[in-house]
């Protein structure tokens, strides 16, 4: 196989309501937070994993391309067993190496998304942060639906303040002969994570982001319809 291209995709992903993509924890200490973010360690800022942001843009593309197993596990390149010749999650994320999936390598790498210090926005996040940086608590309980008692007691979850914008950093490896639609598809990707969330409890508002200066190799791109 021979590698034509490598295109670099880059842009900023604006949080638009807190988001929380859990560090999990050993121990509870009195006082502090059930459900801490994950960040760096060298300097505790918050990121976003590439390992969360491609994990949730495969799981929504699997959904939108009808390609979910029916057994609800990740889509998988299992000999003939996958019928499309392109099949874009297969190209785009990869196959195991002991499928022998004459396919290569997958096309999709995504980075750690780091927080845009530079910018004067998040600056203000920082400093108006209580305890860590760039850092909110969401204080949280749970009520009965007849009595309206609390039925537990509050919970208090980390989370990255809305208005916090991070860089997003990707490659797309083009091979000869690959589809001009596989690139198409990972930025329906994009859209579709835009559309839903990122991180946990999206479903309760958390993780809604909106992606802005969008490049694709240097040049200005824009999200297609989904």
């Amino acid at each position: 196989m021979r590698l034509e291209k490598i295109l670099r995709i880059t842009g900023k992903i604006e949080l638009l309501t807190g988001m929380h993509i859990g560090a999990g924890t050993e121990t509870t200490q009195i006082g502090g937070v059930d459900n801490p973010i994950v960040r760096l360690p060298k300097d505790g800022n918050p990121y976003i994993p590439g390992s969360s942001l491609k994990g949730r843009m495969r799981a929504l593309l699997e959904l939108y391309l009808d390609k979910l197993e029916k057994d609800g596990n990740l889509h998988r390149y299992k000999g003939d067993l996958c019928k499309d010749e392109f099949c874009p999650i297969c190209y785009l994320f990869g196959a195991a190496a002991n499928t022998e999936a004459p396919i290569g390598p997958g096309r999709l790498i995504v980075r750690d998304c780091m927080i845009d210090e530079s910018l004067e926005s998040n600056q203000r996040i920082k400093r108006e942060s209580v305890g860590l940086p760039y850092t909110e608590e969401k204080t949280e309980i749970s009520i009965n639906r007849i009595t309206s008692r609390v039925e537990t007691g509050l919970r208090k979850t980390e989370r990255v303040p809305a208005g916090a914008i991070f860089n997003l950093d990707m490659s797309f490896r083009k091979f000869e002969g690959d589809p001009d639609s596989l690139l198409e598809t990972l930025l329906k990707g994009l859209a579709l994570l835009q559309r839903d969330a990122i991180g946990g409890s999206g479903s309760r508002g958390y993780g809604k982001i909106h992606i802005t200066d969008l490049m694709v190799d240097g040049e200005a791109a824009s999200l297609p319809e989904v």
